[in-house]
């Protein structure tokens, strides 16, 4: 395990020359593997494998070290956060997900899947960006930018807000 510098100068012998080559190679190869952060040359997109743990924890430097996994003899954990939108959701324990997955979903690899909004955990609205889809009262929005630009009520009329235009066809 190393940590020296991958800075190699062309200005020695030809033996120091190759012991500080190697040592720069046993520094990359070791994902700069110890107990402390490496000091040298650390720039976004450098790994290091802190060992200062019971287990090890692959980071690699964005600003800071960010931890990737943790490594067991038994395999490795995730250890990241993914930003949503603004709200953080931190993986934790998928242990079983695919079996899960295989059973709630069809086996014929069709994708028509029915789900209640309660299943899906979206509750009465669906954000697409500009675009929203929202049930009230067994009435469905559909508003861009906040703004409602058509309605669907449960008895299936449609009201519009805005101008429509025929593309192909007529509208009766």
């Amino acid at each position: 395990m190393s940590q020296t510098t991958r800075t190699v100068t062309a200005n020695q012998d030809g033996t120091a020359y190759t012991a500080d080559y190697n040592d720069a190679l046993a520094a990359m190869d070791t994902c700069h593997s110890g107990s402390s952060a490496p000091t040298d040359e650390v720039l976004d997109g450098k790994f290091w494998l802190d060992t200062s743990g019971a287990n090890p924890i692959l980071k690699i430097y964005r600003g800071a070290w960010v931890p990737l996994f943790t490594v067991t003899s038994g395999g490795a954990t995730v250890q990241g956060t993914i930003p949503d939108d603004g709200h953080n959701h931190t993986i934790s324990n998928i242990d079983g997900l695919q079996t899960a997955l295989d059973a709630a979903g069809v086996t014929t690899g069709d994708i028509g899947q029915d789900f209640s909004a309660a299943t899906l955990n979206i509750g009465t609205k669906i954000d697409m960006g500009a675009w929203t889809i929202t049930e009230s009262s067994g009435h469905l929005y559909f508003a861009n930018n906040g703004v409602n630009r058509m309605k669907l009520t449960s008895a299936g009329d449609m009201l519009v807000f805005g101008n429509i235009t025929a593309y192909q066809g007529t509208i009766t």
